[in-house]
């Protein structure tokens, strides 16, 4: 997920998420792994990413939504974290098949996010001068 924090209210949605997302992270009742936790350097200012890993896909995404609706303490901290922000946004993310999984890592670190637009096989060739027979 990404959040874009109100400026004025980064420290204290940094210190709020350190102390409640780790919680979540180390509940077996909960098939998700906290794996990285950062605010950006460069391009977007004052956002915060954080990189959570379902086990089980998409049944196990649900399983956790669902539970967390239900979770006193989550919510809590929801309403709490909804006064720092200006905006965020979720997203549902694969890993390339030839990268290895990302894992946690002891900071600080330094990361480059990049997004991919993928074009998916074409059955049909295309129609380039180089690859049209004549007859």
């Amino acid at each position: 997920s990404v959040h874009n924090v109100k400026p004025e209210c980064l420290d204290a949605y940094n210190q709020l998420t350190e102390e409640v997302l780790p919680k979540l992270h180390q509940d077996p009742d909960y098939p998700c792994d906290l794996v990285g936790n950062w605010n950006t350097w460069y391009g977007e200012q004052d956002q915060a990413v954080h990189l959570w890993r379902f086990s089980g896909g998409y049944p196990a995404l649900m399983d956790c939504m669902n539970k967390l609706r239900n979770n006193k303490e989550y919510l809590a901290f929801r309403e709490e974290r909804s006064r720092m922000l200006l905006s965020r946004r979720n997203q549902l993310l694969l890993e390339f098949s030839f990268w290895n999984e990302p894992v946690p890592r002891k900071g600080p670190n330094v990361y480059e996010l990049r997004t991919y637009r993928l074009k998916g096989k074409t059955t049909e060739k295309s129609r380039s001068p180089h690859n049209t027979k004549r007859k």
